[in-house]
């Protein structure tokens, strides 16, 4: 969250809702509740079962999620995918001068 907070503006954000320094789902509920980041595609690896998974992902929006232990080649086709069919000049509220 600290490269976050200096407003820097990430193309996607991957992230692990069960590392030890986060509580569980805190990092994607503020991502899906900020004005500025709100936006940002954000795929989510997970250890908890389908159903927490999918209620998890479905109430913060999240774009594409990944259960452990996953096929690192099918992560990476998703964000190849993702990249390759999202405009990213709309996810960003304020451009460089």
């Amino acid at each position: 969250m600290h490269w976050l907070s200096k407003r820097n503006f990430p193309h996607l954000i991957i992230a692990d809702p069960q590392l030890p320094d986060l509580e569980n789902w805190e990092l994607i509920q503020q991502l899906a509740s900020s004005g500025i980041y709100k936006n940002i595609p954000v795929m989510v690896l997970s250890g908890l079962s389908v159903e927490e998974t999918e209620e998890k992902c479905a109430a913060y929006h999240v774009q594409n999620y990944f259960l452990k232990p996953f096929n690192p080649v099918d992560l990476v086709n998703a964000v190849q995918l993702l990249i390759e069919n999202k405009s990213f000049d709309t996810y960003y509220p304020m451009k460089a001068v």
